[in-house]
């Protein structure tokens, strides 16, 4: 984030721009890697929990196979 704000700086500070437009870039900068950072942290938390969706499906499959199995066991 410093690197691209202080490239940001030494390129459009010696043209006349305004402080608004200024202001837009930077905040919606600083919002881009704010949602980076999140979705980084999340994917990392997910990965560490193991939460993953396939790995769910594959829970749901593997309980729903056994309690089939079970009942086939018990009918026959």
């Amino acid at each position: 984030m410093t690197f691209h704000l202080f490239y940001f700086l030494h390129t459009n500070l010696y043209r006349r721009i305004d402080v608004i437009k200024f202001g837009k870039y930077v905040i919606w900068g600083a919002l881009i890697e704010i949602e980076q950072a999140i979705a980084r942290f999340l994917f990392y938390l997910l990965g560490f929990l193991r939460f993953e969706p396939v790995q769910l499906l594959d829970l749901t499959r593997v309980r729903r196979f056994s309690w089939a199995q079970a009942n086939f066991l018990k009918k026959h």
